[in-house]
């Protein structure tokens, strides 16, 4: 059982590794579409129409994907004071209670997010003529990021035995 614990935390810790490339790659990418496209617009007078909407779409990949590796890191702002206040078991429950709510959160954002991407595959985007569904699968693919991110913490902390181990979200 431990050692199947810690292959799956060993795992996820590669799937945080990979968001966090592509945000970096997406950062880049991003950075060299408005370089590019502020050289052709005001040096050369002819701007490109699809880099704004494809620097939108790498935004909203950072933005979710960020959150995942936000999540596994415990970046996430928190309110600690009632946690802080109780004694070590209840701070256990009340953050084993808080992970599970959130993580039941992030399966519903998932469902939904997969609807909803899957309701507008027949719409293009109006610059890069993608379907739609392909921006729109950004969120459910993010929130089951971050919840496989959650779920690592999770496991990570069932594995501690220290209470300074704990960390909030």
């Amino acid at each position: 059982m431990a050692t199947l614990r810690l292959s799956l935390v060993r795992g996820l810790e590669g799937l945080s590794w990979a968001g966090e490339q592509t945000c970096l790659l997406a950062v880049l990418v991003m950075t060299g579409l408005t370089l590019i496209q502020v050289v052709l617009r005001y040096i050369f007078r002819m701007p490109l129409v699809w880099t704004e909407e494809a620097s939108v779409f790498l935004m909203i990949w950072m933005a979710f994907v960020g959150a995942g590796v936000a999540m596994r890191r415990g970046a996430h702002i928190a309110m600690t004071l009632l946690v802080e206040r109780c004694s070590s078991g209840l701070a256990r429950v009340c953050l084993s209670l808080s992970r599970v709510l959130i993580l039941g959160f992030l399966g519903v954002v998932t469902w939904q997010g997969w609807l909803l991407a899957m309701s507008v595959g027949g719409q293009r985007s109006p610059a890069l003529a993608i379907p739609m569904s392909w921006p729109y699968l950004t969120m459910p693919l993010g929130a089951a990021f971050m919840a496989s991110q959650l779920i690592a913490v999770m496991l990570e902390a069932s594995s501690a035995e220290k209470d300074s181990d704990l960390e909030v979200i």
